[in-house]
């Protein structure tokens, strides 16, 4: 008994959690993995029949259309978001600080509502068709797919590249000007590399965004791994090949996430936090209205074209009746839902990073890193798998609810972490011990004692997880009870049906809640300086 005591001590490294707390983490790790493993299971035990028909005839194109579409748009918004970067970090350009913020904001467009806002102006019978006859564009076209892409995914690249190049030494320049290099060749050569790193890393973040999303491709007739999985689930009403092609989908995300791992591991670069330089800003002179040029044409294509469009469409929608009292029941329905998946994620997270900060080992990384797992799985992945189990286990849930909660808050809970964890590794351990000497019990230090103290993160991660959920569409489509419409499937609905009229009031409610998540995204900067807020 003594050995298996002190077994037990060595793996805590002497600090073993209180069973309440491992508990809570297991239940917690199961619960996630469920679904990927029985989407995994459904998947071997599929005849190799259907195995074989998907890979003669759909997979190798499903594989070359997604990965095309990935590639594409991580390459539009490498080139966009470094030009911006640059700009507002090494340049005289005015009112940078402004810019630095407006820069962001697409980021409040799902890709789903910015889509929805380009068909409505050049899709055929669009604005632009009534205007001049001709919709100037086809807006189903692969490069005008991956051109409404870059537009709402830049600002991912802009603001890792930026943040980069912010922290990087005005002594590399100076060495590079000693040399009598001319500046092209310091940019090229110098400053370039340096931000290898975050360049790959936010374009890791771009093509894992677009293999995973369905609304945005789906609403421009795009064909991806993740609306074949959809379509093979609620059109055919093919379970086994669904689960096939979530496998292969998993399979291509862990292969992409080992890619990430080792491309970052051999273009890292360190400088000395003492040899940082401020830089002195470069003149554009004559590059002045090219740069302004091309910073307008960006605001005009991601911001001001589909906000105004949203507005105009919604102000239409109310001179026209479009908005009745099922406006408000939608609301309801969408608020219901994502309050429910805030509540149970900030009660989850907060023991879920306790854990990882007073009790690391092993057994908490690997714990950690499956509650982390809905960071990485397209929401669709984890509705599939939610789904199965609950038709052969759990059919007193069906036509409820509650299945949408549930969903949200597996598929969300990382982003509620992400700010516990954050917040959690600010306080001193000192803290709880003291409590525990008073003889406090282990959930009152947690939720009287530590709960108070990193409440503003925990409520920050709240937000996110509240905003995300409004806007979350495949999962909702999925596990939605009939008739239990919310904002983004009322959006997605009628914009199926082609009444673009009654999608603009839902698109422009969720893009307005979507700035919440972003004001505490550019807040992030200072909070790290200044503490837990």
């Amino acid at each position: 008994m003594n050995s298996l005591n002190k077994i037990w001590l060595n793996i805590w490294k002497g600090k073993p959690p209180s069973l309440t707390l491992l508990f809570i983490n297991l239940f917690s790790a199961c619960i996630l993995m469920m679904p990927l493993i029985y989407i995994l299971s459904r998947a071997i035990t599929s005849p190799w029949e259907k195995w074989s028909v998907l890979f003669r005839s759909r997979i190798p194109i499903l594989l070359w259309d997604t990965i095309s579409l990935a590639l594409t748009v991580a390459l539009f918004t490498t080139v966009i978001g470094v030009i911006l970067a640059w700009l507002t970090e090494y340049t005289d350009l005015a009112f940078k600080k402004y810019m630095r913020l407006i820069f962001t904001l697409p980021l409040v467009f799902p890709p789903y509502i910015g889509a929805l806002t380009y068909i409505i102006i050049f899709g055929r019978r669009g604005v632009m068709y009534s205007l001049i006859g001709s919709s100037i564009i086809d807006v189903f076209s692969f490069f005008s797919v991956a051109f409404i892409f870059s537009m709402f995914t830049f600002p991912y690249t802009y603001l890792t590249v930026s943040g980069s190049m912010r922290k990087i030494s005005g002594n590399y320049e100076e060495a590079g000007r000693s040399c009598g290099a001319p500046y092209s060749t310091i940019f090229m050569r110098i400053m370039l590399p340096l931000v290898k790193p975050a360049i790959l890393s936010s374009s890791m973040i771009i093509i894992f965004y677009i293999i995973s999303d369905f609304g945005g491709v789906a609403m421009l007739r795009y064909t991806t791994f993740t609306s074949s999985i959809y379509f093979q689930m609620i059109g055919k009403l093919d379970r086994s090949g669904a689960a096939i092609l979530s496998t292969l989908l998993i399979v291509l995300g862990f292969l992409l996430l080992a890619l990430k791992a080792n491309i970052l591991r051999k273009v890292s670069f360190y400088q000395s936090p003492k040899s940082n330089r401020v830089k002195n800003p470069i003149k554009l002179r004559k590059l002045k209205p090219l740069a302004w040029i091309f910073i307008l044409l960006v605001i005009f294509f991601s911001l001001i074209l589909p906000l105004s469009t949203l507005i105009i469409w919604s102000i239409k929608a109310i001179h026209q009746g479009a908005l009745g009292i099922k406006s408000l029941y939608y609301i309801k329905n969408s608020l219901v839902v994502s309050i429910g998946a805030v509540l149970i994620t900030m009660t989850l997270s907060l023991p879920i990073a306790y854990m990882k900060y007073r009790h690391p080992s092993k057994i908490t990384s690997v714990l950690n890193s499956i509650c982390h797992l809905g960071s990485i799985v397209p929401g669709i992945l984890l509705a599939l798998g939610i789904v199965f189990i609950i038709n052969r286990y759990f059919t007193f849930l069906v036509g409820s609810h509650l299945i949408l909660i549930i969903g949200h808050s597996m598929r969300f809970i990382p982003r509620n972490l992400q700010s516990a964890e954050a917040s959690m590794s600010l306080i001193s351990p000192a803290l709880d011990e003291t409590a525990f000497s008073l003889g406090k019990k282990f959930s009152t230090v947690l939720y009287k004692v530590i709960l108070p103290t990193i409440s503003p993160g925990v409520l920050s991660g709240g937000a996110m997880v509240l905003v995300s959920s409004l806007k979350e569409l495949p999962m909702t489509l999925m596990l939605r009870p009939p008739g239990y419409d919310t904002l983004s499937v009322r959006l997605w609905l009628a914009a199926s049906d082609g009444f673009y009229i009654n999608a603009a009031p839902s698109g422009l409610f969720i893009v307005l809640a979507s700035i919440i998540p972003l004001y505490y995204l550019v807040r992030k900067e200072k909070v790290k300086e200044n503490g837990i807020s």
